[in-house]
């Protein structure tokens, strides 16, 4: 059986310059308040401003595995504090916003898994 939970992901910019750009990434949780995931570096080629950003997720345990991009590199962080393989995390963009009820059953089921991983 597979089950599938849908969580919002909340991405604040907290330094942009022509270099570098770092987003905060934080899960959304109604009960408790967000939950800091880490961040996510777009590093930008001096050399070659049309070159894609080198892309690197950061905990407070350091930095993970470069990503291809940034919903690739919000998946590791998500992987990393969860304990849960890069494999079985999928991400997109919802077409509408999470009903109450679904918003209160997965902040419900992360708050637990948290609890748990620490």
């Amino acid at each position: 059986m597979k089950a599938a939970f849908l969580i919002n992901f909340i991405a604040d910019t907290i330094v942009e310059n022509e270099e570098i750009k770092v987003d905060h990434i934080q899960l959304e949780n109604i009960i408790s308040g967000n939950v800091s995931l880490g961040y996510i570096a777009f590093n930008k080629n001096k050399n070659d401003p049309e070159a894609r950003p080198l892309i690197t997720p950061i905990m407070e345990s350091g930095e993970l595995e470069e990503a291809c991009c940034a919903s690739c590199a919000a998946r590791s962080l998500f992987a990393a504090t969860t304990g849960l393989t890069l494999e079985c995390i999928e991400t997109g963009k919802a077409n509408s916003p999470m009903s109450a009820v679904s918003a209160l059953i997965m902040a419900s089921v992360l708050h637990a898994g948290l609890r748990n991983k620490h």
